[in-house]
């Protein structure tokens, strides 16, 4: 998979995600931290269309990398376990 400047550019999942990505930044930027449902309800619409539009942008370019089924069970298994002995070892840190 090659990814350049042009490709970007040219995409529109990625000029959408960009779009509400800079539009949230300027929101939170801007914004007073308030009460206001309204401000509240923007800011959380915001931020959900951001992570949807990088859900539909990442599920373009899942499509174009060719992943081995076996490297990905293998790699959650030792995920697994090094999350395994951080879970069983934090007890005693606490």
């Amino acid at each position: 998979m090659k990814l350049n400047l042009t490709h970007l550019r040219k995409n529109s999942r990625f000029q959408l995600f960009v779009g509400f990505s800079s539009a949230l930044f300027l929101y939170k930027l801007f914004v007073i931290k308030n009460e206001s449902v309204i401000a509240t309800l923007i800011g959380e619409l915001l931020i959900f269309f951001t992570l949807i539009s990088l859900a539909y942008y990442l599920s373009e370019i899942v499509k174009l990398i060719k992943i081995n089924p076996l490297s990905v069970v293998l790699n959650i298994g030792i995920l697994n376990a090094i999350l395994f002995f951080v879970i069983t070892f934090s007890g005693d840190l606490l």
